[in-house]
């Protein structure tokens, strides 16, 4: 777009470029595909997901002065490898704290205190980083990575069932209102300059993004 800076270039296509992990699982599971072929389209969208919006959180805050393209580089580059970083190791860290606890407590012998430290470690990654202003999801990431190696397997036969099912209810939840959310934002949002056909050039692109990213990751 001619009339955009090179910062509100970057922010718009990191929007454009996350791709829907759920619609990702819910064709992979029509279509009945190998499990592992699943998870590595799952893990890679995730990921292209949490660095979507580090990069955008980044260009968002140094959007303030318009500013060079060399510029905008210079000032994002490091912010966008030390927010990775830090977000990774506060999530890995945080999950081996947990994995730990988990093995050596007797908390399998309460159900019900062993589920809510369970789901209550799952939230601490994202506060700490979000203190710290790091990625909240980039950290969640990957302690659900070293949850699912280490700490998942701590827990007692009914814990496991019962979380899975408990965050899978939660994740259809939060995936449900989003979309409404977004849906109803559009038309109670006052909008002071809207441009239909900037607005169908980005769903355009994202389309043609979505179709790219699932094609290429078929055929590897």
């Amino acid at each position: 777009m001619p009339n955009l800076s090179f910062t509100d270039n970057m922010m718009l296509g990191s929007l454009i470029s996350a791709v829907d992990p759920v619609a990702v699982l819910v064709v992979l599971k029509t279509l009945s595909v190998d499990e592992q072929l699943k998870v590595i389209l799952f893990g890679e969208s995730v990921v292209n997901d949490a660095a979507a919006v580090v990069i955008n959180r980044v260009f968002v805050g140094i959007s303030d002065n318009p500013r060079s393209a060399k510029e905008a580089f210079g000032l994002a580059t490091p912010d966008i490898i030390g927010i990775a970083v830090g977000s990774s190791l506060i999530g890995t860290v945080c999950a081996f704290f947990f994995a730990r606890i988990f093995k050596v407590s007797n908390l399998r012998k309460v159900p019900e205190i062993e589920i809510g430290v369970f789901l209550l470690a799952a939230f601490i990654p994202y506060a700490i980083a979000d203190i710290c202003h790091l990625s909240g999801i980039m950290s969640v990431l990957f302690a659900g990575i070293m949850t699912d190696y280490y700490t998942y397997h701590h827990l007692s036969k009914h814990a496991r069932h019962t979380t899975k099912q408990i965050i899978s209810v939660l994740a259809n939840l939060a995936e449900s209102f989003v979309f409404v959310y977004l849906g109803m934002a559009f038309f109670l949002e006052k909008h002071h300059d809207f441009r239909p056909g900037y607005c169908f050039l980005t769903l355009v692109c994202h389309y043609f993004n979505h179709v790219q990213f699932n094609t290429i990751q078929i055929n590897k």
